[in-house]
């Protein structure tokens, strides 16, 4: 299957799939800080991998928790790979 690796500052973070069934997805996200006042100062940014498979929302990333500083360096390499790393969620999509 196609797969996502992803690295943060040359440290793996993951190998994100979905299979054949599905679709990966990884976005750097940067929000204006509330308490920040001064213009691109106290920006923050976050790395989220997620996807979607079988009626599933996938997440290899906490959101909360994978804060970008200025000088990170996220690499995403697409892989060929029989196997993706777990995902760290797994929700029921809501149907609509």
């Amino acid at each position: 299957m196609i797969c996502l690796e992803v690295y943060l500052n040359g440290k793996r973070i993951c190998v994100a799939g979905a299979g054949d069934s599905g679709f990966t997805i990884a976005n750097i996200i940067v929000l204006p800080k509330r308490t920040g006042n001064v213009e691109g100062e106290g920006r923050l940014a976050n790395l989220d991998v997620g996807g979607r498979a079988n009626n599933e929302h996938l997440q290899w990333t906490d959101f909360d928790k994978s804060h970008l500083e200025i000088g990170d360096e996220v690499t995403i390499k697409i892989v060929e790979s029989d196997t993706a790393d777990e995902p760290i969620e797994r929700k029921a999509r809501k149907k609509t």
